[in-house]
């Protein structure tokens, strides 16, 4: 019983490892790219990564501080160990297990200053030079009504006209 045991965990290991040694042919993968063909299974919208807008970015400047990047752009996707004066804010969209857009801006720092920016949004040297408009919403004034649940209450009992 205790070869026999040993011999289906040694079949079942030898079987089942292989697996996961070729993704081209490997069977989970397999199954996904046949169930991405398929038409009635849901593929929902993922989107990974930092969303950096073109007025993000064009609120850096050189010489800002780490502390105050982060503040401005939010906490990096990615800080490599070895490298730790390069930030990057990666973002990556796309329907099921496919990409199809992907948007990153790359920091560079130097005594733990801004140095320079690079990928794919830059900052705008006349977006500094514009104002901003002021936006005037006018809200109209409540006319206030003495119609609220308590008074339609006390005025179906009778108590108030």
């Amino acid at each position: 019983m205790h070869k026999l045991l040993i011999y289906i965990t040694i079949a079942a290991s030898l079987l089942l490892g292989g697996c996961g040694t070729n993704s081209d042919w490997a069977l989970g993968s397999g199954i996904a790219r046949g169930l991405d063909k398929l038409p009635f299974v849901y593929k929902p919208a993922i989107q990974q990564g930092n969303i950096v807008t073109q007025e993000d970015v064009d609120k850096l400047q050189p010489g800002m501080t780490k502390r105050q990047v982060r503040f401005a752009l939010g906490t990096p996707m990615l800080v490599d160990v070895f490298h730790q004066d390069r930030w990057d804010y990666v973002y990556t969209e796309g329907i099921g297990s496919t990409p199809d857009a992907m948007q990153g801006v790359h920091l560079f720092f130097e005594n733990d200053q801004l140095a320079r920016i690079e990928g794919d949004l830059r900052p705008d040297a006349t977006a500094a030079a514009r104002e901003k408009e002021d936006v005037v919403v006018e809200v109209p004034d409540w006319a206030g009504n003495d119609d609220t649940l308590w008074s339609r209450s006390l005025r179906a009992v009778g108590v108030r006209d």
